[in-house]
């Protein structure tokens, strides 16, 4: 029992960890094509290619990631075109009303369709009007690029992938084998896990899941980043279906321990329930079918 459930979170953890080691050392942001960098850099999105290494007609919308470009490779072809940033990439200057959704979208190397969503715009609306003509304001603007720039994933939030089947392994082994007294008596189980112990996972889940490493990536949106990929919210689908896949299998390995243990969410919840503020509260349940319509509805 013990062995088929802790055998594969550790392959999920060996699977993970050299995956997110190479993306906290060295990475770029999974969202940086050819024609964002040259567009930031004021050079041909056809030059950078060749000097790249790729063919001059290369797809220009295609992730460097994906391409297997590394920041190193990317910077050495930069100074082989002698290329400088712009000022407004390297934070001199913010964007401004007089540009239009293709030039903010390119200068913070964000997705064009996501920004135009975030910007109450329709998605079909001219990439290429100056925001002002749009009706669109300054506050509106820089709120729709902090929202989507804090999707970005860093190299260090990589490491949120092995950490999380590896505080599901911890939980497992607790519930399962070290949590058990010796000679326990089966009817007194709800004593045998040291409440302490609980509560020190949840703090970890939460401050290090959820705010040390950032909220990306997490559980919740593994399945909502993929589809949003497949309508045009994300430039590559490939990345986020991987998510999706990691996180499945994640759940279906370690099932409810990843909510009650590992997601930053789940361990917010379980911290305010916690609290002795809502102890009368616990002892009023609601119906459960209205719990159940109450769910179905969200």
């Amino acid at each position: 029992m013990i062995r088929r459930r802790i055998l594969p979170l550790i392959l999920l953890f060996v699977f993970a960890l050299p995956i997110a080691i190479v993306h906290a050392q060295d990475t770029l942001p999974p969202e940086a094509t050819l024609s964002s960098v040259a567009h930031s850099h004021g050079v041909r999105g056809g030059d950078l290619s060749e000097a790249l290494g790729f063919p001059r007609a290369m797809d220009k919308q295609k992730p460097l990631v994906e391409m297997g470009v590394t920041p190193a490779q990317l910077q050495a072809a930069l100074e082989k075109l002698g290329a400088t940033p712009q000022p407004a990439v390297v934070g001199k200057t913010k964007a401004n009303l007089s540009m239009t959704i293709r030039q903010v979208a390119a200068m913070y190397e964000i997705n064009g369709i996501a920004l135009t969503h975030d910007l109450g715009l329709d998605v079909d609306v001219d990439k290429d009007t100056p925001l002002a003509a749009l009706g669109v304001t300054q506050e509106t603007l820089d709120k729709a690029i902090a929202h989507n720039l804090s999707h970005e994933e860093s190299g260090w939030q990589y490491l949120k992938y092995p950490l999380y089947p590896l505080l599901a392994l911890f939980a497992m082994l607790f519930l399962l084998k070290f949590g058990i007294p010796k000679n326990a008596d089966p009817k007194k189980r709800k004593n045998y896990y040291p409440r302490k112990v609980y509560v020190i996972a949840l703090l970890v889940a939460l401050i290090v899941l959820g705010f040390v490493l950032g909220k990306s990536p997490n559980p919740m949106e593994g399945a909502v980043k993929f589809f949003k990929a497949t309508v045009g919210l994300y430039d590559a689908v490939p990345p986020k279906l991987l998510l999706m896949i990691y996180f499945l299998a994640l759940a279906w390995i370690a099932n409810k321990v990843v909510c009650g243990w590992a997601c930053p969410f789940g361990a917010l919840e379980e911290l305010i329930y916690m609290l002795p503020l809502f102890k009368k509260a616990k002892k009023r349940q609601v119906p459960f079918w209205v719990s159940k319509i109450g769910r179905a509805h969200v």
